[in-house]
Formats: C-alpha cells, structure tokens, sequence
C-alpha cells in the first residue's frame, strides 16, 4: 500500500474514533434520566419554542438554528431505536439532532485543530496526539479529594460536555483565532474578508463569550504589532472589529434592552474580586493556576520564543481579558451569581492551550532522546493534564459536571 495512502487509512480512522468517543458520550448525556436536567434539554425547548412561535428567542441562536434543521431531517426515526426515555419537553428526535450537531462539532474542531498545528508541526501521529488531547484537557484538580469539585472554581481549557452551545463556541473560535496572522500580511484577497466577517459573526452567534475578549484583546495586539514595526492589514483588522461590534451590538440591544424576547431580567454588574466564583467553590486563586500549569510553563521555559510568536501573545492576551472578566464581572438577574462570564476565561484558555501545545511541541520532532529538558518536562505537564481531561471525561459519564 502506497504511504500516502496509507497515511489517508490511519487518519480516516483516527477520525471515526473522535466521532465514537464523543459521539458516546454526548448520546449518555442527552438520553440518560441521571444525568437530567442538563443544557440539552434547555436549549433545546428553546429551539423548539421558536419553531412554535416563529420568532428567534437567544441572542446566541446558532445551535437552536441547526437543531431545527437537523430535527426536521431525524423526526422519522422510531423513538425506541435511540432510547426508552425522552425528555419530557422534547421529543427523541430533537435529542437525536443534538447528537448528530455535538458529535460534528466536535470532529470539525479536531480537523481545524490539525490544520493549526499543522503549521509548525510535521508529524501525523503528533497532529493527531495533539488535536485529540486538546478537546480532553483539564485542570490538574489537585483540591478534588478535599471538595469533591473537578470543575468549579477551575478554568477548564476544555470541554464542559453538558453545554452544547460552548462545543460550538470552540469549533467557530479555533476558526477565526486561525485567521490572526492575516493581520500581518500585506495583502488579503476579499474572499478572506468576507470569510472573516462570517466566521466572526458566527463566533458570536454560537455565544458571545469569545468576541467580547478579541475585541479589547485584538486591539492590543495591534498596537504590539506596530510598536514593533510590523506591518498590520488594517482591513483585516476593520473587518474583525466591526464584524464583532455588528454582532454584539444586536446580541446586548437583544438581551438587555428589547422588551418583546427577554428570556429574564438581568444586567451585567461589577462584583469583589474572586465574588462570583467563590460562590460555589473554595481555593478559587489556586485552582486557576492549576488550570494553566501548561500554559505558564511554556512561557516560562521558552519564553524567548514565546514572545516573539505571534499566536502565544494574542492567546495570552485573550485569556488575561477573560481572567479579568470572569474575577470581577457577573449577570445579576434571576441569581445574583450567574457566572456567564466565567465561559470567557475558559473560552481564552482553550486557545491558550492550543498555541502554547503549538510552541512546545514544534521543538517535539524526533525521538524523545532528541528533546530538550525543557521539551520534555513540558510535555510531563501536558500529559498531567490530559490525564485529569481523561479522569473527567470517565465521570461524565455517571456525574454531574460539579
């Protein structure tokens, strides 16, 4: 068998393994009385009420739109091939299309997630490694023996499986935070553009957690740039900002000021330090630098080459504006501690993950004799981590996210 080919027989089944092993676990969620109430069902009356009523009714609509055309083409299905229990407020079907929507979403992240690393890192079983354990990750919880938490209080990099519409937040994230070296070049063709401007609109579209940091975040980074000579594409930079600015602009006029689809009244408030977070959890400054012992390490060990990369910078960037946000920011409303923002430290760290995986394991070519001291106790840290995302993807299975 030809190499090339067979390299195309190692990937398709490298894939069809992602789509098992999420696949699995997001039918256990959506299906499972134990695991009940959970986002699916939530999002899903959503979707189905604004079917009923013919009216968009989240700001953030973009998984409610795809289960309404993914339900349309499963409402055939015999209801006893997939599970004995619905939910009592949707039907099988509507469950059967948050499978199908999450179990794509999470292949198409991967994909993306191979063509980013892709960049610096030539070795297939790498890209491979790397794009899976990047969906896996978690936060070394170190505190879970003395609280019982493996969630609260951390900033996961990675996946809160019960949550559908951050699933897709990751897949159109990875999308545009590819696109950021587009600002240094000289030239972009308007097919770019536009691409851009879509992907962004879509970002917010799937939850706004992400463009509500590239906003400030983006700025900065420009202004880096140019203090560093470098040349920017301004167009570029016009089209992510005002992209941004058009979607968040109707998502805030839609949240908080129309008065025809408020879901509840709320309002966005500044709070003390830590407020929101220590709600629920304790060691709240601890467990966030357990959730970036990877990160830290890699800026520390390489941070010649951190610094002068361009990904790192932006994604450090991005996730000290989500930090900011979800220490000090909360959505009062019908609770006093609803932690949406708390998504956009998680949002900024899951790139930050992947940049700093980037930097590291380009200097990973080769056998592990060749590898530096510094690569190889960088990858020790790695691997920590992924064997917390593996222990917590276990649980999921008969737990709450807790």
């Amino acid at each position: 068998m030809p190499s090339a080919l067979r390299q195309h027989m190692k990937t398709l089944i490298y894939l069809c393994f992602v789509s098992m092993f999420f696949g699995v676990l997001v039918r256990k969620i959506a299906f499972s009385r134990k695991l009940f109430p959970n986002e699916f069902g939530h999002h899903l009356r959503f979707a189905r009420r604004m079917v009923e009523s013919g009216h968009i009714l989240v700001p953030h609509f973009l998984f409610h739109a795809m289960a309404i055309g993914v339900q349309k083409m499963v409402a055939w299905v015999d209801p006893r091939l997939v599970g004995a229990w619905c939910d009592p407020f949707v039907d099988n079907s509507w469950l059967i299309a948050a499978v199908i929507i999450m179990t794509a979403a999470y292949l198409a992240t991967v994909v993306l997630l191979m063509h980013y690393l892709k960049r610096t890192i030539s070795s297939a079983n790498m890209l491979m490694f790397l794009s899976f354990s990047l969906l896996l990750v978690q936060p070394i919880f170190a505190f879970a023996p003395f609280d019982g938490l493996y969630y609260l209080g951390y900033v996961t990099p990675s996946n809160l499986y019960i949550i559908p519409t951050q699933t897709l937040l990751k897949l159109t994230t990875i999308a545009v935070f590819m696109l950021t070296p587009l600002l240094l070049k000289r030239s972009v063709a308007v097919k770019w553009l536009v691409l851009i401007g879509l992907l962004v609109i879509a970002n917010g579209l799937s939850k706004p957690n992400y463009l509500i940091i590239m906003l400030p975040a983006l700025a900065v980074l420009v202004g880096l740039e140019s203090r560093k000579k470098h040349d920017i594409n301004y167009s570029v930079f016009a089209v992510m900002q005002l992209s941004c600015l058009l979607v968040l602009a109707w998502q805030y006029y839609f949240k908080f000021i129309n008065p025809d689809h408020l879901i509840y009244q709320s309002s966005i408030a500044l709070t003390l330090p830590f407020d929101v977070m220590s709600h629920l959890s304790g060691y709240v400054p601890a467990k966030i630098l357990l959730s970036i012992v990877f990160p830290l390490y890699v800026a520390t060990a390489f941070r010649r080459e951190a610094g002068n990369d361009l990904d790192t910078v932006y994604a450090w960037i991005l996730f000290g504006f989500g930090l900011l946000y979800a220490i000090f920011l909360s959505e009062t409303g019908h609770t006093k501690f609803a932690g949406n923002f708390i998504w956009s430290a998680e949002i900024g760290n899951f790139v930050l993950f992947a940049a700093s995986a980037r930097l590291l394991f380009t200097h990973a070519q080769g056998n592990w004799a060749q590898w530096e001291r510094r690569t190889r106790w960088g990858s020790v840290i790695f691997s920590i981590h992924l064997l917390c995302g593996v222990i917590y993807y276990v649980r999921s299975f008969s737990h709450p996210y807790l």
